[in-house]
């Protein structure tokens, strides 16, 4: 009886760590609310997708699977240097970018790493974004 209830107990166990193992689901996600990019892993970019209600869904992306328009960057116009006193606008090509909230826009890095303030965007309606076809759920 003992041999019996321990070979059981060694396949519930063993179906356990299987389903502690398996992958998420892969999603495609718009990154309207952000998308920063990291080292390590599979999945090397966070992307955070702001729905019409304001509820955020938080993605962990392929980087390489993100494109706006057949590009890995979105364009900002308008766009201040961040903590500076020079008030000239600029057009900006964002390879990362956060919305800050309705009265900050976004805050921006360039494809040199220069980060920019774009006031004038929100993520419904007035931003290009970043889509990736490789992602699963993830923390922002």
């Amino acid at each position: 009886m003992l041999h019996l209830f321990l070979k059981i107990s060694f396949l519930l166990s063993s179906l356990g760590i299987h389903g502690l193992n398996a992958e998420k689901p892969i999603y495609a996600a718009a990154c309207n609310g952000g998308m920063r990019l990291y080292t390590g892993g599979k999945q090397d970019a966070a992307c955070r997708y702001v729905r019409t209600t304001g509820e955020e869904l938080h993605y962990n992306c392929q980087h390489n699977s993100c494109l706006y328009d057949d590009k890995d960057w979105v364009p900002f116009n308008n766009c201040r240097l961040a903590n500076s006193a020079n008030t000239g606008v600029s057009f900006q090509k964002c390879k990362e970018y956060n919305y800050e909230g309705q009265n900050k826009g976004y805050t921006c890095s360039n494809l040199s790493g220069v980060k920019y303030v774009c006031p004038e965007y929100n993520p419904q309606n007035t931003v290009g974004a970043l889509t990736c076809l490789t992602c699963r759920a993830g923390n922002w």
